[in-house]
This record gives C-alpha cells, structure tokens and sequence, in this order.
C-alpha cells in the first residue's frame, strides 16, 4: 500500500515538473498544457468522432458519444447474455456510441438531439429554487398561516424580480409565469401537501 501511494506522487511530480519555473504563468501553462492534450487528441478524436475541427459540433459530438457509451453500458449489464462479460459490454457501448455519433453529419440533426437537454436545464433551474423553498418550508414551518406567509412573500418576490428583469429575460418571462403558478399551487393546497 505505501509503495502504491509513492509511485503515485512520484508521478504526479513527474507531471508537475515541467509546469513549474520560476517565471511560470499560470495561465500560459494552462493554455499550453490545454494545446499539447489538443495536440496530442485531435487527430484521433477527428478520425473517430467525423469532425473538422474544434468547434461547438465537435464539443456537441464528445458529450453524446461519452452519454451514449453510459446508457448502452448500463442497459448491457443488465442484459443475461452480457451481464457476465465486462469486456464485451466496454467494447459493444464504444461501437455502439462511435458509429451513432460519427454519423451524426448535421447540425440540425444534432440542434433536434440538444433541444430536450435545453428543456431538461430550463425545468431543472426553473424548479430548484422553488423546490429548495419548497422543502424549507414543509420541514421548518409547522403552522399553516406561516407557510401560507412565507409562499407569498416568495411569490411576491419572485415577481418583484420578474418585473425589475423583464427588459432582459425578453421573450423568457414565461419562465417566471411557470414559477408563479407553482407558488399558487403550494399556497391553494398547502393543507394536503403538508
């Protein structure tokens, strides 16, 4: 065990090493590290994933292929004929995911794929906050008048904000509309929900 963890710092020295001068920039060792691993991944990644270069696609092309190679791996493993061979399973989701992703040759193709994680973002950080309340709420206020208070303060608030920001949130203020009604749903059935 003592060997393990000293060739592991003597390795992470060995990386460090050449980071390190005295006139170091940390900010032009970390954009010269970021181009040498650029360097060193692009021709493979390009032949692999059917890309140019590095652009927003090819960004777009790396997260599908590294969430496409999680879920067939999962599904494999739980399927009697894999469940017993980790290898197959490996070597199976990195096809899979590699043939699905190089073929990928549009942008709309990929714009048709982004739009349900667009959707997923907006409801998961339009919900948080509300969720967050929701739970502070329901587990520190006993009395239904005070939680009954503190939904309208929120709710009197977040419209506080919907109003000062609406010049900037422009076509998104049903963002906040969707909060709001959340707010009068726990406000109207406060009662049953607790």
């Amino acid at each position: 065990m003592k060997k393990e963890k000293v060739t592991i710092l003597i390795i992470i020295i060995a990386l460090i090493i050449p980071l390190v001068s005295a006139q170091f920039n940390l900010r032009e060792g970390t954009e010269q590290l970021l181009k040498q691993i650029q360097d060193f991944s692009e021709p493979l990644l390009k032949f692999l994933l059917g890309v140019d270069s590095y652009d927003e696609f090819f960004f777009t092309k790396v997260l599908l292929f590294i969430l496409l190679i999680v879920v067939i791996f999962s599904v494999l493993k739980n399927i009697e004929i894999f469940r017993h061979y980790l290898g197959a399973q490996w070597i199976l989701s990195i096809i899979i995911s590699l043939l699905a992703v190089r073929y990928l040759i549009s942008i709309n193709i990929i714009n048709a794929i982004l739009l349900p994680y667009g959707a997923l973002g907006i409801a998961i950080t339009i919900l948080l906050p509300l969720v967050i309340f929701f739970y502070f709420v329901h587990n520190s206020i006993r009395h239904s008048r005070m939680r009954m208070l503190s939904w309208i303060l929120y709710g009197l608030f977040f419209i506080g904000l919907w109003w000062q920001r609406s010049v900037d949130i422009g076509n998104f203020g049903w963002i906040y509309g969707a909060g709001i009604i959340g707010v009068l749903i726990a406000i109207i059935f406060d009662k049953q929900i607790h």
